[in-house]
């Protein structure tokens, strides 16, 4: 009993929360690698060549962080929806923007704890293929409103607690590629960088003074190191030339090193202030795409996927659909 009590008490919350942010901060980041890279392949390289593009994206991922013997298992979901646009020169060369918005919601049933976050992001990449090899990097910067419910119940004492804060997460990341094969079918094996960091303000909870806590600001950081291979298969109708749907897949492996479990200084009013981690962000995991592109038109291409991450630690997975268009 004592111990369910200091559970409920230490405010998890606020640290696991943290975690999933720089967990789920792949989705954004693929969405700008992804759109670095297209143009410069046999199937997106195919219609209207350099120039302007618009997109869209809406994107829907959910996972967990299986906790350890000191956390929780925090479950969550959410989706966001992004729109772009990249210009590519003559040279292959290619340079965009991209912005959005979204919302996680998660739940820490074991620490009668569950939070929401409403989330803006912007982000711009640039690409360029020289012979098979491939260069691609981004920066995305993404706004975050956080808002924490907790419930205390124990023998002789109830409390229902909120925090509200904003938080940053911002994350550069680079990517090197060789491509290999022909118009049909197409393979390139991948190493990927990315630096991932959350900032969160300080906060005060509001509800029974007796349980509320209140911290500082908080960050951490995790840097995720990512190799695989991506292939695609390119098909043509039977009076075609030039290939119109695209059948791909890819498979990695991901590590990660720094804050895999975020720390939290939280303190009571008027007690020493006390750390407590979050759910830990796996430090291996295995990473698997797949998805289907057709082109509609010279102009148009529309791509649907699926991204997931798996590892003892926990598990994470996405979908999306997105539309291009050329002028």
């Amino acid at each position: 009993a004592a111990a369910k009590a200091f559970d409920q008490l230490s405010g998890e919350a606020h640290g696991s929360v943290r975690s999933v942010l720089a967990d789920d901060s792949r989705h954004l980041r693929n969405a700008a690698l992804s759109r670095a890279r297209t143009g410069l392949d046999a199937f997106t390289a195919q219609g209207v060549g350099a120039g302007f593009s618009v997109w869209a994206d809406y994107q829907g991922r959910g996972g967990a962080l299986q906790g350890d013997f000191n956390t929780a298992y925090t479950r969550y979901d959410g989706q966001q929806w992004l729109v772009g646009g990249d210009y590519q020169l003559e040279n292959g060369l290619r340079v965009g923007l991209l912005g959005g918005s979204g919302r996680l919601d998660g739940h820490i049933g074991h620490r009668t704890s569950k939070f929401e976050v409403r989330h803006n992001s912007l982000g711009l990449h640039v690409g360029g293929r020289w012979s098979g090899l491939g260069v691609f990097a981004g920066y995305t910067h993404s706004q975050q409103d956080i808002d924490i419910t907790r419930t205390v119940n124990f023998a002789g004492f109830s409390a229902g607690l909120t925090g509200d804060y904003k938080a940053k997460t911002r994350q550069g990341f680079v990517e090197l590629g060789y491509l290999f094969g022909g118009e049909r079918f197409q393979a390139e094996p991948y190493l990927q960088y990315a630096d991932v960091r959350v900032q969160t303000d300080g906060f005060q909870e509001a509800g029974n003074p007796l349980a509320a806590l209140s911290a500082a600001g908080q960050r951490n950081q995790l840097k995720l190191t990512t190799g695989g291979v991506r292939a695609s298969l390119n098909l043509a109708g039977s009076q075609q030339e030039e290939t119109w749907l695209s059948l791909r897949a890819g498979l990695g492996y991901r590590h990660a090193s720094g804050d895999l479990s975020a720390a939290s200084l939280q303190s009571f009013n008027g007690s020493p202030a006390f750390t407590v981690l979050g759910a830990p962000v796996a430090k291996k995991a295995t990473v698997a795409d797949l998805g289907v592109a057709a082109r509609l038109s010279a102009r148009s291409l529309l791509e649907v996927g699926y991204s997931g991450q798996y590892a003892d630690e926990g598990n994470d997975h996405g979908a999306h659909a997105r539309f291009t268009f050329k002028f």
